[in-house]
């Protein structure tokens, strides 16, 4: 009979251990799961910031095409406006030296001719 009692005591301890082991198990099941959830909650964030980064990305790069577009017609127009600013001024330049000659020649015939006419007669 002593044998009766160990073994029964064995098995309630078999089964408490076992028992305490399946409720460890389980918390670490939890455990892990709950883990699992939080590994992919966090890759869904990284994805998303990545697929938001993207397009971000494809913003700006659209915003620099047009930027880029937008620079060669400014270039083109600044171009035009310098070589028509260059001629006005090239014209302008030539108004002067006109008026310049103008001046000097009417001072020569008003002034400076009738004096040596007269000298020579």
């Amino acid at each position: 009979m002593p044998k009766r009692g160990k073994s029964s005591r064995w098995r309630r301890s078999e089964s408490q251990v076992l028992g305490s082991s399946d409720e460890e198990s389980m918390d670490k099941i939890k455990e892990i799961q709950m883990a699992i959830e939080d590994s992919k909650d966090q890759v869904n964030m990284a994805i998303e910031k990545t697929l938001a980064r993207g397009d971000k990305l494809a913003d700006l790069e659209d915003k620099a095409e047009d930027m880029q577009q937008e620079a060669s017609l400014f270039n083109r127009n600044a171009r035009a406006v310098r070589r028509r600013m260059c001629w006005q001024n090239c014209k302008a330049q030539l108004v002067l030296i006109a008026v310049i000659i103008a001046v000097v020649l009417i001072i020569y015939f008003v002034f400076i001719h009738p004096l040596i006419v007269n000298k020579n007669k």
